[in-house]
């Protein structure tokens, strides 16, 4: 029993020494935890900047140069971070989180070679959304702070950069900004003064009951989502955070509202300057899917917000059927025709959205002029899903069809004004870049959009 009692506190005493030893270093080099620098020369390759992003002027004429930094700061990887319906943000900017930006442009003058720093931009501050004006005469970026997004122009012959208003945009949720086809001004996503925080909002949201989900009794098989909603606070949150007005906005920073506080993914203005294109999400927001599948509203609005006709009011996306190729049903893919002032086209699915169901149809094609009051009339029955349009004028376009099950794209040739049918002009396996032809050549309109660039007389395409 001595003998054991001895090796109790033998033991006792050998960790507690051990305890001591282990412990005494770590305190005493926690006072010196901080990031140390490498060796210089290490430090100028890993901080070297990346080759710059390059962007074209309209005409041509001009390259603008967005200069990369290098690697991110400790204080943009260590900000904070809000996962909302499937985006992830930074709620003291209202904007992306850890999203990549410039840190200096320049404008290159492609025959002389001669170049124009962009200044006035503030030191402090992360360039994002760079983007030309459709004369070519400017460009337009957005300066992410501290605690918020600010809109700025440059001219292209001086290289001056100045503040749009005094306004915060809102960039949670696609773009924060587009400019008016005459190039005088924008449409802009103008962020809420709130007084309430993150923190005051998930504090003061006490639930009222147990969170319910009912099913219908359908089979509704469902992709995997991250960062979805789960509650009533994470639904207060992003109306907190998501909720922005839509303001037409001059150059020098004059705004009048266009649409009132709700949830904007997508607008997008008329090459006619006279119409804009408006989603706006509706409630009640799903747990299932992400924003970008929420329920939605699809309007034409005239620029001083009148609405001048509702294209659609769409369920949430919840029951799209599993498989490569299956969509949701109703309105996909809304957009303005590039070469008419406001002529409106979409595309909806033939085949109920499910690319297992056999069907020689899948995708139909509908355009909507104004003044928006005729009911719609179908241009094309593609055989498999709409991909994409590329107009030429007013007898021709070519859309472009994709089905993931044989990786082929298709382009067709087809009158948009007078449709009798699609002529193949391309099939194309995506998976043999051997045999890729290329894309088609487009030029700008000069109002924001561009069209097929024709070669021999207007019977040809340039790749």
């Amino acid at each position: 029993m001595i003998r054991k009692k001895t090796s109790s506190l033998f033991c006792a005493t050998a960790v507690a020494a051990l305890l001591t030893s282990a412990t005494l270093p770590p305190l005493a080099a926690e006072a010196q935890d901080t990031y140390q620098r490498p060796p210089a020369a290490l430090a100028q390759l890993v901080d070297a900047p990346a080759a710059p992003a390059v962007s074209l002027s309209p005409d041509g004429a001009t390259m603008l140069l967005m200069m990369r930094p290098g690697l991110a700061t400790i204080a943009e990887v260590a900000a904070e971070e809000l996962r909302l319906a499937g985006s992830r943000i930074n709620p003291a900017t209202y904007g992306p989180s850890r999203s990549p930006g410039y840190e200096g442009l320049q404008f290159l003058d492609v025959n002389s070679g001669r170049q124009t720093n962009v200044v006035g931009i503030p030191g402090d501050g992360t360039i994002r959304s760079v983007s030309w004006s459709p004369d070519g005469d400017h460009i337009a970026f957005t300066v992410q702070h501290e605690t918020g997004i600010r809109l700025y122009r440059a001219a292209r012959a001086t290289g001056e950069a100045t503040r749009v208003g005094e306004f915060e945009l809102n960039a949670t949720l696609g773009s924060a900004f587009r400019w008016l086809p005459n190039s005088d001004g924008f449409v802009a996503k103008v962020r809420l003064s709130h007084t309430r925080s993150a923190a005051d909002i998930a504090g003061r949201s006490v639930p009222k009951g147990p969170i319910v989900q009912e099913t219908a009794g359908e089979e509704a098989p469902a992709r995997t989502y991250q960062d979805l909603l789960r509650s009533p606070v994470d639904e207060a949150l992003f109306d907190h955070f998501f909720t922005a007005e839509l303001h037409v906005v001059d150059l020098e920073g004059t705004a009048s509202r266009l649409a009132a506080a709700s949830v904007y993914p997508s607008f997008s203005v008329a090459p006619g300057g006279k119409y804009v294109l408006v989603e706006e999400l509706e409630k009640p927001y799903s747990y299932l899917v992400p924003a970008r599948r929420f329920g939605k509203t699809i309007t034409i609005r005239e620029i001083d917000g009148t609405v001048a006709h509702t294209v659609a009011t769409l369920p949430p996306a919840e029951n799209i059927p599993t498989g490569f190729g299956s969509v949701a049903k109703g309105v996909r893919s809304a957009q303005w025709r590039a070469d008419h002032d406001a002529s409106l086209f979409w595309t909806e699915a033939a085949d109920g959205g499910d690319s297992k169901r056999e069907a020689s149809i899948r995708d139909n094609v509908f355009a909507l002029e104004a003044p928006f009051t005729d009911a719609p009339r179908q241009v094309a029955a593609l055989p498999t899903r709409f991909s994409g349009m590329t107009w030429i004028d007013d007898e021709r376009a070519i859309v472009y069809e994709y089905w993931r099950a044989t990786r082929e794209r298709r382009l067709s040739l087809f009158n948009p004004s007078d449709p009798t049918g699609l002529r193949t002009v391309m099939e194309i396996a995506t998976e043999n870049r051997y045999a890729d032809p290329g894309r088609i050549v487009t030029t700008a309109t000069g109002r924001g959009g561009s069209v097929a660039q024709l070669h021999d007389g207007g019977n040809a395409l340039l790749l």
